[in-house]
């Protein structure tokens, strides 16, 4: 009798347990869930070019007034965990379009501003080009290939650089605008480790492009 007594409040205690850590573990995923919406807001306000504190703020109340519709609808943490991450990762940014650009086997991948575009691609002694050009004659470059000067070169002077003797060392950005009004930038890559980088920019961009343009700059990848 006492054997059964105590077993029977064994069993009672491991599905308590049992139940114990069942409604731990969907807390802590439901927890992961909210978490991950915030950050997933927190990186749209980032794309939309917001500063951080206003962005954290907006990111904080979206998130808070979302949480227990979330629950309600959803009410599975581990799927809205997986939908925000695959549309976070999968997501172009408005107004710009997914790029793949191979060049000597080498696969470079940009999102470039939406429209009519050519794509040229060199293959020089000492690097790799890529142009993206548009019809009104604004155009993203990459370049590679230290031997030969940047599109860039000749705006150079009208912000006053000179690059140092030697070559640039590290990482660098310059930009202003051209005397036709129209405006470019320059971003250079320095990789210590190889003791070489590249230069990624864009000229002849009318004002009200620039920031698009920009952005495109930011998401080089190879």
């Amino acid at each position: 009798m006492g054997f059964c007594a105590s077993r029977a409040g064994r069993s009672k205690f491991d599905c308590l347990h049992r139940c114990t850590l069942v409604r731990a573990g969907q807390n802590s995923a439901q927890a992961f869930s909210c978490y991950l919406v915030l950050l997933f807001l927190i990186g749209l306000r980032f794309r939309a070019g917001q500063t951080t504190m206003p962005c954290l703020h907006k990111a904080l109340s979206v998130a808070c007034r979302l949480k227990m519709t979330l629950r309600k609808i959803l009410n599975k943490p581990l799927l809205l965990t997986m939908t925000l991450t695959l549309f976070a990762c999968s997501r172009t940014i408005i107004g710009l379009t997914k790029e793949r650009i191979e060049v000597k086997k080498t696969v470079f991948k940009i999102q470039a501003p939406t429209g009519d575009k050519k794509v040229n691609t060199t293959i020089g002694g000492h690097g790799l080009w890529f142009t993206i050009i548009y019809p009104d004659s604004s155009f993203i470059y990459y370049t590679s290939d230290w031997a030969f000067v940047t599109p860039n070169n000749n705006n150079y002077k009208t912000i006053g650089f000179n690059p140092p003797p030697g070559g640039i060392t590290s990482d660098s950005t310059i930009s202003g605008q051209q005397s036709d009004g129209r405006f470019w930038k320059e971003i250079f890559y320095w990789t210590e480790s190889q003791k070489r980088g590249y230069w990624i920019g864009y000229k002849n961009v009318p004002q009200d492009k620039v920031g698009l343009f920009d952005k495109s700059l930011l998401t080089l990848s190879r």
